[in-house]
Parts: C-alpha cells; structure tokens; sequence
C-alpha cells in the first residue's frame, strides 16, 4: 500500500512538471511585470554626487537569455510628474539649463538630453563596438554606437538596430523603461563578453537642480547576469503604450465637388461645411 501511495505521489509529480509551460513571451510594454524580471535581480543605481538622494535613484535590471538581452528599470518619482517632451526615435533631445546658455549655434538648435527625465544603457560588447540606448519617459528612444575606446558617439544606421524593442510607462510614483536587444544585432557575443553601465539623468525641476545616479558606481561598468534558455521560447513582442487622445476619431464629410481653391471661408460653397473646435490636449 505505502509503494501504491509512493508511487501516486510520484505520477502526480511528473504531471504537474510536464504540465509547466514554456517560458512566457515576454512583453516589451515598459512595465516589468513579465515573469522573466522575477528571476533578474535588480542593483541599486548610486548617487553620481553629493548632495543627490540616494533613495531617488531606482534600480535596474539586466539579463542575457536565449538570443536577446534584456534591460529594465524602475524609477521613483514620487510626484508622478517627469521632465519629457521627446517621442519618437532619436529625437532632438531637450536642452538643459547649461545648454540654453551657450552661444553655441548648434547647442542652441539641438541642445543636450539633460534637459530632459532619462535613462541611459552603455553595452560594452568585447572585441566589437559599444553601444547606448537612451531612453525618456515618453518612449522616446535614442540608439547610438562607438568604437571601443573612443569617445565620441554615431547615430546607428537603422537596419543595424531595427528589432530593438524600447518601451517606457509613466505610472502614479515612478516610471519604468524596458528594452529587449537581439544578440546577433550586437556581434552574437558570448554571455561572459557582455558588460553594461547605466547611468539616470533627473532634470531640473522648479526649486531642484538637476540630479545624476549610476550603476556601477566603483567601476566603469559591470558584467550582465545569464539565464540559461529554455527550447521554443518565442520572441520577445513590442506592445506599444499610445499617448494622447484615445478617443474615437472625428467623422468628416463628403461631397461629390470641393469648393474652389480661391473661395474664401465666408463663400456659399464653405456654408454648409460643419466645423468644429480643436481643443487643447
């Protein structure tokens, strides 16, 4: 009787491990609630400065898996309210303070990203090249790639990065930003020849100077954390969080004749035209 109970307990086992499924798609939406960021652990991003709150600055997490590489990060703001106006990919990125000032033309036109909340991704690669992503709280996003060792920084050509997934989400207290990289798009490199540094951009606000955290904080960068991969694990997906009005759009009218390119807007042909009033966003 013990081996029939032994042996039911077993069976009953077997069947619930062969039942566990795949890993789960994970989903590039800038909100790191996916499975796969409960097993990453998150490090603490360091003050860059004195004076710069130590519980301000967030955490991060970083993960190599199968073929891609996954960066997320939690940010506290406690108002709810960041510093954003960039969307898009490689946006002309706000100017801060110290940019406004300059007399530089091209400071003037473009101005430098610290005007703007954001979160910066280095990827140290060995024996290829570097690479950045920036990231703002809007979901714009900024790709950018070096030589290893040099210091100035080139705009990728888009077919070298284009199934890079970037997402960020403004929530009540923080914001979050994920991203997901193929490993092929990066030199397919081994898991050990992987390093990354981080570095968290707050802009000034009214009555706060700008404040700078970064990970690692003694060493110029830090390894990246492996998983093993698990077989028919799909691909990560880009769920995109839309901004704006998402109410339905406006039905417009049809007439079978438009009314002449010189009329004007008080003519007969305009007066039975319905209008409406854009209001702000």
């Amino acid at each position: 009787m013990r081996r029939w109970i032994i042996l039911v307990i077993a069976l009953h086992c077997c069947m619930m491990v062969a039942e566990q499924p795949l890993s789960a798609q994970v989903l590039i939406d800038g909100d790191l609630n996916d499975p796969l960021w409960q097993q990453v652990p998150a490090v603490k991003l360091a003050p860059s400065e004195e004076g710069v709150p130590a519980s301000m600055g967030g955490e991060v997490r970083a993960v190599s898996t199968g073929s891609y590489l996954y960066l997320g990060a939690r940010l506290p703001e406690p108002s709810g309210r960041v510093v954003a106006r960039s969307i898009g990919v490689n946006p002309m990125w706000e100017g801060g303070g110290e940019a406004r000032g300059m007399t530089d033309a091209r400071r003037i036109t473009y101005g430098t990203p610290d005007g703007e909340d954001y979160i910066r991704f280095v990827i140290r690669v060995y024996s290829e090249n570097d690479w950045m992503v920036q990231v703002g709280p809007l979901g714009a996003y900024a790709i950018s790639w070096r030589w290893t060792g040099e210091r100035e920084w080139f705009t990728s050509d888009p077919q070298k990065c284009d199934r890079f997934l970037v997402a960020s989400r403004v929530g009540k207290r923080e914001w979050q930003a994920e991203v997901a990289i193929p490993l092929d798009q990066l030199g397919s490199p081994r898991p050990d020849y992987l390093r990354l540094e981080v570095e968290r951009n707050r802009a000034e606000r009214q009555g706060t100077p700008d404040e700078r955290w970064r990970w690692p904080d003694q060493q110029p960068s830090a390894a990246v954390a492996t998983l093993p991969s698990t077989v028919g694990t799909p691909a990560p997906v880009l769920k995109m969080v839309l901004l704006g009005n998402q109410e339905q759009p406006l039905e417009v009218g049809w007439r079978s004749s438009l009314p002449a390119m010189n009329s004007r807007w008080t003519d007969s042909d305009w007066k039975d035209v319905p209008s409406w009033i854009l209001h702000r966003n």
